[in-house]
């Protein structure tokens, strides 16, 4: 869908995605919030958009290639790929780029969570919760 209505369906519109990402960078946590929907910007690129399918996918964990081409004004295209998104099972997020991602969403709603997060890294302990698979470290919030 190039035109979602909502927040939701914004989030789950690669041509939204790909606009939104050109428009205003990888990182802006707006790229799927309200503002973004009627951004003109992100609505005439997001109409450009064309997805094709990829020949010769490869078995998971690298199922989810993607390939971007841009066609400039001039003529002349940028191109890239890659097999796995950032943040996948094969290219996960350390623990650096999640507080960066955490601080990022999380700026204007709750502003003191990624030094919350820091500080709670900090008494759990960096070496056991590094040890942690995701759920684990979920569970360990929790009294048993």
């Amino acid at each position: 869908n190039a035109a979602p209505q909502t927040t939701l369906g914004a989030k789950f519109s690669i041509p939204h995605a790909i606009a939104a990402t050109l428009v205003n960078g990888a990182d802006y946590p707006g790229n799927f919030l309200d503002q973004s929907l009627s951004d003109l910007a992100i609505k005439d690129l997001s109409l450009c958009v064309n997805l094709v399918e990829l020949p010769n996918i490869k078995p998971w964990p690298f199922d989810r290639p993607a390939k971007v081409t841009l066609l400039l004004k001039d003529g002349s295209q940028l191109e890239n790929s890659c097999e796995a998104a950032l943040g996948s099972s094969a290219r996960p997020l350390d623990a650096a780029q999640v507080l960066t991602k955490i601080h990022q969403l999380s700026l204007d709603k709750a502003p003191g969570l990624q030094k919350a997060v820091v500080k709670l890294r900090e008494e759990i302990g960096a070496d056991r919760l590094g040890s942690l698979d995701f759920s684990r470290w979920v569970q360990s919030f929790y009294k048993r």
